[in-house]
């Protein structure tokens, strides 16, 4: 337990230092479009269907805890926190706004489930995914955003496009393959084999020193192994 509390303690400081940057993002007010904020903070809880998978389109905080009991709660202003729309599609646990807001506090959500298998984050939020387990997992991110994650899994898969952030150097990963679009920066965890493809100006760093490597890069990026 105390490894574990050490390994996360940059990991959490890097996700709450961009937290702090994606407040100023429109979707948070700063603007004159929207429905302005009360400034009265509530916390509520949703009831959903069971889902595997999440899909994030905005700028909300979303902390989601893997192994525990399925439970899905919103804090917000008290005023704004009906607009969070929060619907399970199939497997897929949709977030969203029904109409443009305005706050100075930022929208958190925190989501405990069994099994996760993939989280997709459209915008400018920020991820933290803790005590994952799986098979297979998947990461995707179009945008200025940033997922963080930390546990197991025998495959990770990691698709990012834009200027965004995906640190996976804490989910250990037996097999990983990682592909780039944009200004971005990738840290993935790989112990036997990396398959990495990068386009512009990004960069990708592996952890592990995986036996099997491959690479390719199209742009002024970088895609390199490295040492803790």
């Amino acid at each position: 337990m105390k490894r574990l509390i050490k390994k996360m303690v940059p990991t959490v400081t890097l996700l709450v230092t961009l937290m702090a940057g994606s407040v100023s993002a429109d979707w948070f007010g700063f603007n004159s479009r929207g429905v302005k904020g009360s400034g009265d903070v509530v916390t509520e809880e949703r009831d959903v269907k069971p889902f595997k998978r999440i899909e994030s389109n905005g700028a909300a905080d979303i902390y989601i805890t893997v192994g525990d009991e399925l439970s899905v709660k919103v804090t917000f202003d008290d005023n704004l926190i009906d607009l969070i729309e929060t619907e399970v599609r199939g497997k897929t646990l949709k977030i969203g706004n029904r109409e443009n807001y305005r706050s100075r506090n930022g929208c958190k959500i925190e989501i405990s489930v069994p099994e996760l298998e993939r989280v997709y984050l459209r915008g400018s939020g920020d991820v933290l995914v803790e005590r994952l387990e799986a098979e297979f997992f998947e990461f995707k991110l179009a945008g200025s955003g940033s997922l963080v994650a930390e546990g197991t899994t025998d495959e990770l898969e990691v698709r990012l496009s834009g200027s965004g952030d995906i640190d996976t150097r804490d989910l250990i990963a037996q097999e990983a393959y990682v592909s780039l679009s944009g200004s971005g920066e990738v840290k993935v965890h790989a112990e036997e084999s990396f398959d990495g493809s990068l386009s512009g100006s990004g960069d990708i760093a592996i952890y592990g020193n995986p036996a099997d490597f491959s690479k390719s890069i199209s742009g002024s990026g970088s895609i390199r192994k490295r040492k803790r």
